[in-house]
Formats: C-alpha cells, sequence, structure tokens
C-alpha cells in the first residue's frame, strides 16, 4: 500500500516527535518501549474513536 503524501507527512512530524529512529517500533508497546504495541493496547486506544465515528454516521443516516 503506498500513503498519500499527507499520510507521509503525517507519520514524519509523529517520527520527528517522537525522537524515533531506525529500529524503533513506531508505536511502542508502554511497558516496554522495545517491543511493539500490543493487541489491546492498541484496541483501548482506537476503539473510543471507532464508537464515536461509527455513532456519528448512524446519527447522519438516521430517517425521521
Amino acid at each position: 500500500m503506498i500513503l498519500s503524501s499527507d499520510s507521509a507527512a503525517l507519520f514524519e512530524r509523529y517520527i520527528e516527535a517522537a525522537n524515533l529512529s531506525a529500529g524503533d517500533y513506531l508505536f511502542p508497546s508502554a511497558g516496554n518501549a522495545k517491543r511493539p504495541m500490543s493487541t489491546e493496547e492498541l484496541n483501548r486506544i482506537v476503539q473510543p474513536y471507532l464508537l464515536e465515528a461509527l455513532t456519528a454516521r448512524t446519527k447522519t443516516f438516521q430517517f425521521t
């Protein structure tokens, strides 16, 4: 998959702000930066945003 230039720029800013270097995980585990973020950690972060987006979308498509 090829990223759009906007997406690539976003990742570049994240990498710079997080002071990451070659070999570092893009999204490290909260408990150990030498390990990748776990599925559970990712779910805890993403789920609230996903639920909010789905709720907003559902409200947009409701008929009265």
